[in-house]
């Protein structure tokens, strides 16, 4: 048994030149001229995008440093586009949206009698309730 993955054509010793060997089975392949690190490369992206640790994906793609991890693992303008998304649906999560009526504003004044603590919060988010008939709604965002 030999010690060697890739074999001649004769199957008795190593290939002598990886890089003819490997334009060959890309060409045999129909897949175009492929460096053999765009596949690392790739594998490097594909494990950090689906959750592996870094160190582990560093242990399975046998980088030894980070520097050069770093070098494999490309930042794309695709993930710039996904990061400031998945920052937006964060940020819109923080914030609160109440629809109030302006029954229900004079009820809460009623209730602590005629005094609102609502009208600083509800006036430093620019919604006047005095400004509005009876039934009309607003919606006011706290954050």
């Amino acid at each position: 048994m030999l010690p060697y993955v890739f074999l001649n054509e004769e199957k008795t010793d190593r290939i002598k030149s990886f890089r003819k060997t490997w334009n060959t089975a890309c060409k045999k392949a129909k897949i175009g001229h492929r460096l053999f690190h765009d596949l690392r490369r790739s594998a490097v992206r594909n494990l950090v995008r689906s959750g592996v640790p870094e160190a582990v994906a560093m242990r399975i793609s046998g980088h030894k440093t980070r520097s050069v991890f770093e070098r494999y693992n490309i930042v794309s303008d695709s993930d710039l586009m996904l990061a400031a998304q998945r920052q937006e649906a964060y940020l819109n999560a923080q914030k609160v949206t109440k629809t109030v009526t302006i029954e229900d504003i004079q009820y809460i004044k009623e209730a602590i009698n005629g005094t609102n603590p609502l009208n600083l919060l509800v006036g430093d988010v620019g919604f006047e309730p005095t400004a509005f008939g009876s039934g009309d709604q607003r919606s006011i965002q706290l954050s």
